[in-house]
């Protein structure tokens, strides 16, 4: 009678240890992601802020060597694109805010036939006196 040699102990097979590294790789990676967007959120403010002053940049630069080329100094140039720039939103506001205003006054005067003033309380009353 043939006695079973007793099964020794093996390494576990090359495929499962190719699995396990691929999963550790996988779960490294995912933190190492999760990580990097948590930092960039912490300082998506400074980020907005370095993409617009990238997307100014990139846009006057055009204007900037134009004024170069016909012999203006590149800081007079520049200054005088963001003096353009604040003085286009200088009149954007001058132009719009007044009629804004205006007729937000005029909807506030007229009153509203659907609601009685006189029977209302509250914040509503509060807001529509």
């Amino acid at each position: 009678m043939a006695v079973a040699a007793p099964e020794r102990e093996t390494a576990p097979a090359s495929g499962e240890r190719d699995v396990a590294r691929t999963a550790a790789r996988a779960a490294a990676a995912a933190i190492a992601v999760a990580a990097i967007a948590f930092g960039l959120w912490q300082v998506r403010s400074i980020i907005i802020l370095l993409l617009l002053a990238l997307t100014f940049a990139a846009a006057m630069r055009p204007g900037v060597e134009w004024l170069r080329r016909r012999r203006v100094p590149e800081p007079l140039a520049i200054l005088f694109f963001f003096l353009l720039v604040l003085g286009v939103v200088g009149v954007f506001f001058w132009l719009a805010v007044p009629p804004a205003i205006h007729q937000v006054q005029q909807a506030l005067a007229q009153p509203n036939p659907t609601v009685n003033i006189n029977h209302t309380t509250g914040i509503r009353h509060d807001v529509l006196v």
